[in-house]
């Protein structure tokens, strides 16, 4: 079922009575973007399309399943296996959550954080908006799982056409003229544990035998090996061990003999676990998993699940590895040797300045003259910004359709042959602050008046990152993987852009 707005209806979210709160005030905002937008709405209900063509493909492949184990009768249709997403036809069925309100979550997320969280539940409770607008709506307040549901299935590509409206809307409006920019980057602490090899080592081995022992399920003959209880115990024991010792005397020698004894049952459960992948490989070959009688969507898990398994075997020889090369042998080990998360491998040593070495990414952001973020780029590992520096600005001109006249940056994005580039494409200040900086110029153009208010406001960008990391939660992710961790912050920068518009359009009305 689909919902739309009429665009003639002035903020048909809200009713007389609702308060003037900040949320009211930049949900105006939302609704006057998403009437003059309408490709997000498109887009939201194409992203909530495939998922349920996605899901109509798995039902019905259970039910010819089902079907094909019963008698035939000629009265009743045959379910079709062989169809593909897109040529799936989608049905009346239950209401869906109308676009317009997930677009809004998408806002309250973005602000709030965790849509399960005490203080989130409590503002949905408590907020005559929210509670106006379900009733515009003609639907019943969504509950939490309903909301993360049909959050979770809003593309990247939908956050990224919401972003760009934002951008061009206060191009519109004149908010903004994004003709200067400011680029920074900053460390965010991902929703992961600090690594510690002794307890990597005992969670993988098992998680590995957890997961292989259920495979009993899928009518598979599970891991049997009977010592592998044992081994999990001694080494949980171990670990335990390890970590209580830390900073007493000799703890240095006793953690040594620890990690020997301790690697040796890991190399023990590593060549058990190797025999018994033999057999299970065996049972899922493309001839044998025909062969097994479950659900086409059981059969979809298990491969899920054995390839689970088959990491975390790769994994733990891993650690293995480099616990011997770094503990038993005193040797360095290089971050892309080690394993540092069992939850997030995306997740990255970000080593930024003479700061606190953080666990998690290192997001690229671009701040106007005005304090719209018009450009995120969350790179793969601890990516160097000189190396972001060209696809930034890439971003920010393709977001804005602007090149900007001024452009400031800090020592680390320091690179000579891009800022030629973008010399010659226009932009008529290219200051980067510090030593580098200085070099890559003239003296004369250092001291410019220019250059100098250049460097003077550079530190504007920073005041973004802590306006994000504080009142937004930028500063520690609550979703896991590359591609959550990118949607999890873009939505935090469309919340805030909404709220820098009504910022600015008061400060319009007051001047």
């Amino acid at each position: 079922m689909s919902y739309s707005l009429d665009p003639f209806k002035s903020h048909f979210v809200l009713i007389s009575s609702a308060a003037e709160s900040s949320f009211s005030k930049s949900l105006q905002e939302a609704h006057l973007l998403y009437v003059k937008n309408p490709s997000i709405e498109a887009h939201i209900v194409a992203d909530q399309d495939a998922f349920a063509k996605q899901n109509k493909l798995i039902r019905l492949a259970d039910k010819a399943w089902k079907q094909s184990r019963q008698p035939s009768l000629p009265c009743i249709e045959q379910a079709k296996t062989d169809c593909l997403p897109e040529s799936i036809i989608l049905a009346d069925g239950r209401p869906r959550m109308p676009a317009f309100m997930v677009f809004v979550c998408v806002y309250i997320r973005g602000q709030l954080g965790g849509i399960k969280s005490k203080s989130t539940q409590c503002f949905l409770e408590e907020s005559t908006t929210f509670k106006n607008m379900c009733y515009n709506l003609g639907v019943k307040k969504p509950g939490a799982s309903t909301i993360i549901d049909n959050l979770n299935i809003v593309s990247a590509e939908t956050l990224n056409v919401i972003h760009k409206a934002q951008i061009l809307n206060a191009l519109d409006e004149s908010l903004d003229t994004f003709d200067e920019v400011a680029f920074d980057s900053t460390s965010v602490k991902g929703n992961v544990s600090w690594p510690t090899e002794s307890n990597l080592l005992y969670l993988l081995v098992k998680r590995i035998y957890h997961m292989g022992s259920q495979l009993n399920k899928f009518n598979i003959i599970p891991m049997h090996e009977r010592n592998f209880p044992k081994i999990i115990k001694d080494l949980n024991k171990i670990s335990t061990k390890i970590a209580l010792e830390s900073g007493k005397p000799k703890c240095i020698l006793k953690r040594k003999s620890d990690y020997n004894s301790m690697l040796g049952k890991s190399r023990s459960a590593k060549g058990k676990f190797d025999k018994e992948m033999v057999k299970i490989e065996a049972a899922i070959t493309e001839t044998e998993i025909k062969k097994i009688d479950i659900l086409p969507s059981h059969k979809k898990r298990l491969l899920g699940v054995v390839a689970v398994i088959k990491g975390d075997i790769i994994n733990l020889q891993k650690v293995i590895d480099s616990s011997t090369r770094r503990v038993m042998k005193g040797e360095k080990v290089a971050t892309e040797d080690k394993v540092l998360s069992l939850s997030d491998a995306d997740a990255a040593m970000i080593i930024k300045g003479g700061r606190d070495t953080v666990l998690g990414y290192k997001p690229q952001i671009g701040r106007s003259k005005n304090g719209f973020v018009s450009v995120l780029i969350v790179p793969e590992g601890n990516a160097a910004d000189t190396g972001q520096l060209n696809a930034i600005i890439e971003k920010h001109v393709e977001n804005t359709n602007v090149t900007p006249t001024i452009i400031n940056v800090d020592d680390g994005y320091a690179n000579k042959k891009v800022r030629e580039e973008w010399m010659k494409k226009g932009v008529e200040v290219f200051s980067i602050s510090g030593a580098k900086g200085k070099r890559s110029i003239s003296d004369e153009e250092w001291e410019s008046e220019a250059y100098i208010h250049a460097r003077n406001d550079r530190s504007a960008v920073e005041s973004i990152m802590y306006c994000l990391k504080f009142g937004y939660n930028l500063g520690r992710l609550m979703r896991r993987g590359l591609e959550n961790v990118r949607n999890e912050m873009m939505e935090k920068i469309l919340a805030y852009n909404f709220d820098r518009t009504v910022l600015l359009k008061q400060r319009q009305l007051s001047a």
